[in-house]
């Protein structure tokens, strides 16, 4: 081979290979939420389910209702976010965790 036809390290195969990590780090570089942050917030919000479910088997409603009020501004706020795909989903099944959550507290009884 001629050493003016030899391909310089990166040429050829190699650019196809930077050609893809440009366009993963373009893919990820859409999100504007950072993960952890999401993580974060979906952690903080899924404390709040483990406390409020834990108020309904206490039969403490009035409470469980004051956490699921603060849980769904939290949720509010998260879907207003730019999100990804993956996490958009997880938001959704938080929503009908939530939902079912609710529906439990409506058929609860107080305690009296």
């Amino acid at each position: 081979m001629d050493t003016a036809k030899k391909r310089k390290k990166g040429e050829g195969n190699g650019s196809r290979r930077e050609e893809r990590k440009k366009q993963k780090n373009v893919n990820l570089g859409d999100i504007n939420m950072d993960g952890s942050l999401f993580r974060s917030k979906r952690e903080e919000i899924e404390g709040i389910y483990k406390d409020t479910n834990s108020l309904i088997m206490k039969k403490s409603i009035p409470e469980a209702k004051k956490k699921l009020n603060k849980a769904q501004k939290k949720l509010d706020e998260l879907s207003t976010k730019d999100l990804c795909e993956i996490q958009e989903r997880s938001l959704f099944n938080l929503r009908i965790t939530w939902d079912n959550l609710a529906a439990n507290i409506d058929k609860t009884k107080t305690k009296k």
